[in-house]
């Protein structure tokens, strides 16, 4: 009867869907990061996710120097009523601490969501992607949606842009970032899927292995920025690609690729509410001034992709760029921390 009574504690856990700091999940994957106090009180916790959803409340918590993401906070009764926050690992604070805000405009931080290609993505062994660093110069959850191998428009034909747009909550953010993998010919026997058509708007190829349109990088940038302001995002940020290893061989070559200058006008054709970031021309500067040996040392495995120390300066010059309205505001300013490292 233990037993029955154990899996089925089990089986409620699983169906109880959290949002914690933008991402779906199910309380379970939390229970390892609770403190040893709150998870010894657990099933009262998971009792109030089951039956007192009223009580999903907004914080200012102390510990974690924001509003909590809603769902998140859960009151457990004692002799000392407190309050534990499961996203903030499970520490508790006495409840006359907490300051609620039941308003129907949530003060919740938003989240950022980044799509991109491996330069972006987590990686493993010697190498990594700079999202995987952009939280450490930001006040806000980040989400690496970020997939290695992809392009503008493998990234769409997966599904990939939708799965973040189902995702969004009003005021989020989503920083998309391609190029590494857009080139090459669609058109040919040996179409690998990755391949954008040529141009700049609306022009339309058919893969020369399976007959399929195949449109271009705009194309599907411009599809998923308007797809996500529509969905509610507060804004999103349109980013050019990083550049390969620009001193290979010893000597500076900043000239960008195609896909920089697509980047850009992709964000300009949607407007309102879509800016554009030169992460490539950022990146370049700090080449120029880490000089030869340095920048080298920054690609262990081939030209195009960063140790995580590299990746790491990659999100420093993200953030700087953002924090010098390198071309122009985003939305994303006034998430950054005050102490952004100068490195171009």
């Amino acid at each position: 009867m233990a037993d029955e009574t154990h899996s089925k504690r089990l089986e409620a856990l699983d169906l109880a869907e959290l949002t914690c700091c933008g991402v779906l999940s199910g309380l379970w994957d939390y229970l390892p990061c609770m403190d040893p106090g709150p998870g010894r009180e657990f099933w009262l916790v998971l009792h109030y996710v089951l039956t007192r959803v009223q009580d999903r409340l907004y914080c200012a918590w102390p510990d974690c120097g924001d509003f909590v993401p809603r769902m998140c906070l859960f009151a457990i009764p004692g002799p000392e009523s407190r309050w534990h926050c499961v996203s903030c690992g499970g520490n508790s604070q006495p409840a006359g601490s907490v300051q609620f805000d039941q308003s129907t405009s949530a003060k919740a931080s938003p989240t950022i969501y980044l799509a991109g290609d491996s330069t972006m993505a987590k990686l493993s062994g010697p190498i990594n992607g700079w999202g995987e660093y952009l939280h450490y110069y930001v006040t806000v959850p980040v989400v690496n949606k970020a997939i290695a191998g992809r392009s503008a428009r493998s990234f769409s034909e997966e599904g990939r842009f939708k799965e973040i747009e189902t995702l969004l909550r009003p005021g989020d953010i989503v920083v998309v970032e391609f190029g590494h993998n857009d080139g090459g010919s669609p058109t040919s026997a040996a179409d690998n899927g990755r391949s954008d058509c040529p141009g700049t708007g609306s022009e339309t190829c058919r893969s020369g292995k399976t007959g399929d349109p195949v449109y271009t990088f705009s194309h599907y940038v411009e599809a998923a920025a308007r797809s996500y302001l529509a969905a509610g995002a507060a804004g999103v940020v349109v980013s050019s690609q990083t550049p390969n290893n620009m001193w290979e061989g010893g000597r500076y070559n900043p000239a960008p690729s195609r896909f920089v200058a697509y980047a850009a006008a992709a964000a300009a054709n949607v407007g309102e509410g879509a800016s554009f970031v030169d992460h490539f021309q950022a990146v370049a500067d700090m080449y120029l001034r880490l000089g030869s040996d340095a920048t080298n040392a920054l690609y262990p495995q081939d030209h195009t992709h960063t140790s995580p120390a590299g990746a790491n300066l990659s999100a420093q010059a993200f953030a700087e760029a953002v924090q010098k309205d390198f071309n122009g505001t985003t939305p994303l300013k006034q998430y950054l921390k005050t102490d952004i490292p100068t490195v171009f």
